[in-house]
């Protein structure tokens, strides 16, 4: 198994890269994020994901016992993709998590832009990280 995911990473490393570089382009802080969560969706689609998107219902998060209100908003777009296996009894895979960044802040910092995507000696450099 280890070794089938290995070779299938390698397979799509070239296109995972490139779609990771364009998603780094989008400027995507806190409360802005909905390019991003667009060009996810439509990615998502592209692959033969079923996709859906939820916007979750502020009241009824903050009911719940378990919220904790971090002073950001909750009704933002939730981005959902599915695609089924051909193994009925096959393992699932669940990936999560999140579109948001903070403000870059001093963008001279970033060798090549908060914003670049750019790939250089096997890094791609953007906001999180830089080249």
């Amino acid at each position: 198994m280890q070794q089938a995911i290995k070779q299938a990473s390698k397979t799509v490393a070239d296109d995972l890269v490139g779609w990771i570089a364009d998603l780094v382009r989008i400027p995507s802080v806190t409360g802005e994020e909905n390019a991003a969560q667009q060009y996810v969706s439509d990615l998502m689609a592209e692959l033969g994901f079923e996709v859906t998107t939820l916007v979750p219902d502020d009241a009824t998060l903050r009911s719940h016992e378990s919220f904790s209100d971090d002073g950001l908003a909750v009704d933002r777009p939730v981005i959902i993709g599915h695609r089924a296996g051909t193994n009925p009894d096959g393992a699932s895979l669940i990936l999560n998590g999140h579109i948001d960044v903070v403000p870059p802040g001093d963008e001279r910092l970033f060798p090549h832009g908060a914003w670049s995507g750019d790939v250089v000696d096997g890094c791609l450099g953007g906001r999180g990280q830089s080249i």
